[in-house]
């Protein structure tokens, strides 16, 4: 076994990113039946790893957790910041730990965070040009400093792509340090180090080693000098290869023990210079690649590596202490990564890296989507240069202070951003104009996402999104009086062909799965409409990222046909120019819905087109009804397939409510006349005919849906826990098996609403509705979807236990405290958590 001979620095280093997801039309990330059970990739990997590692348990040997750390104070790590928008968006307790996380490592780390901040939208920028490369920093750095509340030292290179130019432009833009992997230094050679000040500068004459086989020792930093100023530099760590690859591809990340003893055969004890072991992975390794990885993440960085010998510590911290005493150089050419050998060419050229396909595949069609997009970026930069010079005082400046506005969509927000950077006042028209030109850009820099090339075919969801990107760009474009740039851009897309043959190539995925995902104006009313018509609630401050006000309205109804007409002004939050619009939809009963929109040129409108509709619909004239509003309306009209698919389920859900209805009631029926007959089948020792078998079990589990569904009334609980026990021992002697998930559902959104408002209000009584729930599921023996709620409520308990603790030390008299504590030790204990350190610090007080 290794044995440890001096102090030796570990960090491991995560890289937690998703691609950008959303609709560039709502900013919404749309339904992904992929990620089921969860709405999408990114709920799902919450759960599976940001959670998880925000929430990190710490477990005893019946696998109950004893403490709950939030690894984000224990890594070094950088998250996206299209990533960081989301959570703070969807999962608000998740993005505050994150940002926690820093704040303590700040503490713990000589000043020095563990966060660092990334490129925005995850572009390779050696690939991009060097205006592209500056805006992405700049975001990325702004964004950083916004949200964290500090300045970067360090930044993350996309897939660590740089290029000796980008690295030059990290030194211009105040960057301190960056990581990268060894395969991507060439050389290295002794700094001089002057004076009692110990400023190092490079050693002229002094013998470069090669180390362009990977053989950079990386455990130390190195310091690259800008190529026209010697006196200016950016420090670099290369990460260790090998151990990186191991946790993120092999088993070492399945035991903290063994993921030790593996570090210490890293160390060398000749070593003269403090070593830094430093491990990278993309941050999803631990817990959604690797199912509990953050588990031993945890345990590894909080109770074994110091065991072992090594000193916790980050990038920042560790580079203060122990400076750089090699300068490298870094192989040159058009840029390098850590996951393709070729350089960059994974992300323009048929290199042979790519993950998973077919047999025979290749990915020459990258390279026409490489072109097609630096086609769309220099056409769009030019009518970008054209038209802001005239509404910008530096239209690139301009750009690249976008990114407050982008973090601040405010009215006062734009008014801000104006005031810093229009060339005049402008009037309502110019700065439409500019927000415009400014999203234009964005969406343009967006459809360089690295993700769209990554993977092994065209059609692939990343680069599909990409694409949407790129419509969305181009669309704003013809909107600013740009002309055609989409059939030439189309025109180099096409020769990006699939390996897919049903999909052809570049503009048949174009056609197949881009141009349908656009979202008019007419498309969001139509949307607006079906909820309207079926009284469905309607966020009116955001709604598909617009501002809804609603206008006139007139509504009919004779049997089961309805005719709702009405007007509705909407405001694009990103882009917000106010627009009428004019609406009809049309219901005959569950057959048939469709909506008409078109835009409204004036208020009396209305009252002259909905003059022939309510006509014919009061003389219970479907077609001509309809003929009427395709005359006036002009177009197709909107039908309940062109909703997206969330907006389709719900409205699906409603139109079927009588038929559900009424099958309950056909079914009810049935089951009170029939289910003493199932006797006849079980004492016979025969199975129930799975016709009976379904009926009965289906309405049986109706039944204990609507007997727990009474936890929300004043029904007692003891009676709903026999009710409950009562079903089910009738579906036991019955032989049935009754269909119990719709109430697992219930009971786990209980649980976990009543959990994050004790987060936020702790009250005695949600503590007795949350034991009900436990009690509920424990007499019933049914697992409730409970792992977001037990995260939520140790965070919660860890913190309020200490506090409560603490002050019933100081008035022993307070029973009220007193109560509130044995409960929250109580509910831990049915959460299945260890609370023996909270009743040993209790009765030492008691």
């Amino acid at each position: 076994m290794t044995k440890l001979t001096k102090t030796v620095y570990l960090t491991i280093h995560g890289h937690f990113y998703q691609p950008p997801r959303e609709n560039p039309w709502t900013e919404r990330v749309e339904l992904q039946p992929d990620a089921r059970p969860f709405h999408d990739w990114n709920d799902r990997i919450t759960i599976q790893c940001y959670q998880p590692n925000a929430m990190a348990r710490i477990v005893d040997s019946e696998g109950k957790a004893l403490e709950m750390v939030n690894n984000f104070r224990l890594l070094s790590f950088n998250v996206g910041a299209t990533l960081l928008s989301w959570l703070e968006r969807n999962s608000p307790i998740v993005y505050l730990r994150i940002l926690e996380g820093d704040r303590l490592s700040i503490k713990e780390r000589s000043g020095h965070g563990n966060a660092i901040a990334q490129v925005y939208n995850h572009m390779i920028l050696p690939l991009a040009n060097e205006r592209e490369q500056r805006t992405q920093i700049r975001w990325g750095i702004f964004e950083f400093k916004k949200r964290f509340g500090r300045d970067t030292e360090g930044i993350w290179l996309p897939e660590t792509a740089a290029s000796e130019r980008t690295l030059e432009i990290l030194i211009e833009e105040g960057v301190k340090f960056t990581i990268l992997a060894p395969e991507q230094a060439e050389k290295i050679r002794p700094l001089q180090v002057e004076g009692a000040s110990g400023t190092a500068k490079p050693k002229e004459g002094a013998a470069w080693e090669d180390v362009s086989q990977g053989t950079i020792d990386s455990t130390r930093p190195y310091r690259f000098f800008h190529t026209k100023d010697s006196h200016r530099w950016i420090d670099l760590f290369f990460f260790h290869g090998p151990l990186s690859r191991e946790m993120s591809f092999g088993d070492i990340l399945f035991d903290a023990k063994k993921f030790a003893e593996k570090l210490k055969t890293v160390h060398e004890a000749e070593r003269s210079h403090p070593e830094l072991i430093d491990c990278v992975s993309d941050g999803e390794t631990f817990g959604h690649h690797k199912a509990f990885g953050e588990r031993v993440i945890t345990f590894l960085l909080h109770e074994e590596a110091e065991k072992k010998g090594f000193k916790r510590t980050n990038y920042g911290e560790y580079l203060e202490k122990f400076p750089p005493q090699f300068e490298v150089k870094i192989k040159s050419g058009e840029g390098t990564s850590w996951s393709c050998p070729h350089g960059v060419g994974r992300w323009k050229e048929n290199c042979g890296c790519h993950t998973g396909g077919g047999e025979g595949w290749d990915q020459k069609w990258r390279t026409p989507l490489r072109e097609a997009v630096r086609f769309l970026e220099k056409e769009l930069a030019e009518i970008y240069e054209r038209e802001a010079k005239n509404l910008f005082q530096d239209p690139w400046a301009a750009r690249d202070g976008y990114i407050e506005l982008i973090l601040d969509r405010s009215p006062e927000g734009r008014e801000k951003f104006f005031g810093r950077q229009a060339a005049h006042s402008l009037s309502p028209e110019e700065k439409i104009k500019a927000l415009k030109l400014l999203e234009m850009e964005r969406f343009a820099m967006l459809a360089e996402t690295s993700c769209g090339w990554f993977f092994n075919d065209i059609s692939g969801i990343e680069t599909v999104q990409i694409l949407r990107y790129a419509c969305r760009a181009l669309e704003i474009a013809r909107e600013l009086g740009a002309g055609d740039l989409e059939n030439p851009f189309l025109g180099i897309l096409s020769g990006a062909k699939s390996n897919r043959s049903d999909f052809g190539d570049g503009k048949a995925v174009w056609e197949k799965f881009v141009k349908p995902a656009r979202v008019s104006f007419e498309k969001v009313v139509s949307h607006y409409a079906f909820r309207k018509l079926f009284e469905l609630e309607v966020t009116k401050d955001d709604f598909y990222n617009s501002e809804l006000e609603e206008g006139e309205i007139e509504q009919e109804t004779v049997g089961e046909n309805v005719l709702l007409m009405g007007t509705v002004c909407l405001t694009h939050k990103t882009l917000p120019e106010p627009q009428d619009f004019i609406y009809a939809i049309y219901q005959e009963g569950v057959s048939r819905v469709e909506c008409f929109v078109k835009k409204l040129t004036s208020r009396s409108e209305f009252h002259k087109m909905n003059v022939a509709p309510l006509s014919h619909f009061r003389k219970k004239d479907g077609d001509a009804l309809l003929a009427s509003l395709k005359r006036s309306f002009g177009g197709e009209p909107f039908l309940i397939r062109d909703l997206f698919p969330e907006e389709r389920e719900r409205i699906l859900w409603v139109l079927s409510r009588k038929m559900r209805e009424d099958l309950y009631q056909t079914t009810a029926r049935f089951y009170e006349e029939n289910r003493s007959g199932t006797v006849l089948f079980r004492e016979a020792g025969s199975p129930v005919p799975e016709e009976f078998r379904g009926i009965m079990e289906w309405m049986m589990g109706e039944r204990l849906l609507e007997i727990v569904e009474k936890l929300e009334t004043r029904t007692s609980f003891e009676n709903i826990v026999k009710d409950s026990k009562a079903l089910l021992a009738e579906a036991q002697a019955r032989g049935l098996n009754p269909r119990v998930q719709p109430m697992i559902e219930f009971l786990s959104v209980k649980l976990n609403h009543w959990i994050e408002k004790l987060f936020h209000e702790p009250d005695p009584g949600l503590v007795q509705k949350i034991e009900q729930v436990l009690g509920l599921a424990k007499e019933l023996r049914i697992e409730l979807h409970d792992r977001i709620a037990q995260d939520l409520f140790f965070v919660f308990a860890q913190k309020a236990l200490r506090e409560r603790i603490e002050s019933y030390r100081k008035d022993a008299d307070d029973g009220s405290r007193l109560q509130m504590i044995q409960a929250i030790i109580r509910l831990g204990r049915q959460l299945g958590f260890n609370m023996k350190q909270y009743e040993n610090q209790l009765a030492a007080v008691s």
